[in-house]
């Protein structure tokens, strides 16, 4: 089911705020940018942090998806309002959907 939603979310029309990212384009592939808002890149940072946790128990922590390397990116990570660090955090290209510098937070 989360596949599903992911691939519907991927495949939807674009916001105007993401036409901002122009992406490279081989021939006969598809146009970027992919990972083009928030909700898609919690969502990614779901299907890859739940499995990556081991089972540990990340109640009261929320998820943050903020932008990063001029805007071609959105760096997600668990936070705790107040405290710092302890959670999955993980860098998203906004192009390409690649998923880099995937740790725990310190």
């Amino acid at each position: 089911m989360r596949t599903l939603l992911l691939a519907a979310a991927l495949f939807a029309p674009l916001p105007a705020a993401a036409q901002d990212v122009t992406c490279p384009r081989a021939p006969g592939m598809l146009a970027g940018p992919f990972v083009r808002d928030e909700d898609i890149a919690v969502a990614i940072f779901n299907a890859v942090a739940d499995p990556l946790a081991g089972g540990e128990d990340f109640t009261g922590y929320q998820i943050k998806a903020e932008e990063t390397r001029g805007g071609r990116a959105w760096r997600v990570y668990h936070f705790i309002p107040g405290m710092r660090g302890g959670g999955v955090e993980m860098v998203i290209d906004k192009c390409t959907g690649a998923i880099s510098n995937v740790h725990y937070q310190q």
